[in-house]
């Protein structure tokens, strides 16, 4: 089944992963849906809550694999694999490195969930998950 027109996922991936990381998300809030657009507000406010500071970098979106395509009565339904090439590291109050690392670029893949009512033009991100 066919979906006319696909989301433009690398623009969307960049928007998104920029905003998250300058802790901008009101940019994007237009392409999250509300639960996601908490669920990643609730992670940043975490994060500084705690004093952390993340370092992310996209280095290159390097390709998206159209997965589960799903139509509804009401309700069109995407899954994209989104496999990019990052520099992320998570640093505490003083500078040490939690998680990650400032100087290797990484490897990434996440699953996408892109929803749209049938009859919209506009997909919003329901979901972000680690690809397995």
């Amino acid at each position: 089944m066919a979906f006319h027109p696909l989301p433009d996922i690398h623009t969307i991936f960049e928007q998104v992963v920029s905003a998250y990381a300058d802790r901008q998300l009101q940019r994007v809030r237009n392409v999250l849906s509300p639960r996601l657009y908490s669920q990643l507000s609730l992670e940043i406010s975490e994060r500084e809550q705690a004093g952390h500071v993340l370092h992310s970098e996209l280095v290159k979106f390097v390709a998206a694999e159209l997965l589960e395509p799903e139509e509804q009565s009401k309700l069109r339904r995407i899954e994209m694999r989104c496999i990019s090439r990052m520099i992320v590291a998570l640093k505490d109050a003083d500078g040490r490195i939690l998680a990650g690392d400032p100087e290797h670029v990484r490897c990434l893949s996440e699953v996408w969930t892109l929803e749209r009512p049938a009859g919209s033009s506009g997909w919003v991100v329901t979901s972000i998950e680690e690809d397995e």
